[in-house]
């Protein structure tokens, strides 16, 4: 009888089966060895744990601690470092020592009234203050100093009353510096900044966001925005103040809001006109009962002011605290006048 494919398939199949077999024989044969090893291994080691289990708990504890102490110094050693870069920078920067620009006051006025002859009291002119103070320009850091230390550094932001006062960087890649440091170095910190896709370095956007981290644990960064939410918090501080290489701008504080995780910019449409428009709704938006948030009274904001919004995440939440202010005052450095070139006059 010829043999045929069938029959050599049978073969092979036979052939292998066998040989399979006795591989998984072994394979369970190790597996079972295996087992009962370590079975009796942890019964042992159980039993000897148990024999001396508060000497056991005690070393357990005692390496947990000296492992949480190690963790706590070198996060308190980085904290330490991190915070002398940033007063060693401003200390080494600050090219004046006069105090931030006053605020704008209201200016009222009272008619003069004869005693000895009665007067008819003339209308008195409304008197309509700009909504931008225009002040002299005085630098206030030593920004050659500042960029040597990182030459993406271009605002100082200080808000008095609270922890806030620090540079402000911006690098061609939005969020690089969600999570590093001055030296572009890896912190959880991180530092503040603005994304170069949404704004520029000179603060005339309608809108100008500067993000931060919420540093509850020692209100480092922007972890003293929280003390906003509080009336009495709110009411006592009031400016925001920025300053740049060619510009010191004061920002009054108008509201402090709680917003959704949402991205500011592709939600309000990059601040188009539309964009705009709807944000300044939603500042002007009342707080409702119960609501986190605090607004000055009788807000007085318009499409024509310039903003600045200091955006944190909040504690335990996925949302957002933003600190809104709106530009008040500006001291702009003066633009040299260049004269124009005469053409020169050729003589034959």
């Amino acid at each position: 009888m010829k043999p045929t494919l069938k029959m050599y398939i049978k073969a092979i199949f036979k052939v292998l089966s066998k040989r399979f077999k006795k591989l998984f024989r072994k394979i369970k044969r190790a597996l079972l060895t295996a087992f009962l090893f370590f079975k009796i291994f942890f019964r042992i080691l159980f039993k000897v744990i148990w024999k001396y289990r508060y000497k056991v708990l005690c070393v357990v504890c005692a390496f947990a601690i000296v492992i949480v102490g190690i963790v706590s110094l070198i996060g308190y050693a980085r904290k330490k470092a991190g915070d002398s870069t940033y007063q060693q920078l401003k200390e080494n920067s600050k090219v004046t020592t006069s105090q931030l620009p006053e605020p704008i006051e209201t200016v009222s006025f009272e008619p003069v009234v004869s005693v000895e002859e009665p007067v008819i009291e003339p209308p008195v002119p409304e008197i309509v203050l700009p909504r931008v103070k225009e002040t002299e320009f005085s630098p206030i850091y030593d920004f050659d100093e500042i960029k040597s230390q990182n030459e993406e550094i271009y605002a100082w932001v200080n808000v008095p009353g609270s922890l806030i006062d620090y540079p402000v960087l911006q690098s061609e890649e939005d969020d690089f510096y969600l999570r590093r440091n001055l030296s572009k170095k890896s912190q959880t910190a991180g530092s503040l900044y603005t994304n170069r896709s949404i704004n520029s370095m000179d603060f005339t956007d309608p809108v100008t966001i500067i993000y931060g981290h919420n540093m509850y644990t020692n209100h480092t960064m922007f972890g003293s925005i929280p003390y906003f939410l509080e009336k009495e918090f709110f009411d006592e501080n009031r400016f925001i103040y920025i300053s740049t290489e060619h510009a010191n701008l004061t920002y009054e504080i108008q509201a402090v809001k709680i917003h959704s995780d949402s991205y500011l910019p592709y939600e309000y449409d990059n601040f188009s006109d539309e964009g705009f428009k709807s944000f300044v709704e939603m500042v002007k938006e009342p707080i409702e009962d119960g609501e986190k948030g605090q607004m000055v009274e009788n807000l007085d904001i318009t499409l024509e002011d310039r903003y600045v919004v200091l955006s944190t995440c909040e504690e335990k939440t996925d949302n957002r605290i933003l600190l809104i202010g709106r530009l008040v005052e500006e001291a702009l450095e003066p633009v040299a006048e260049i004269s124009p070139v005469e053409p020169e006059t050729v003589t034959e």
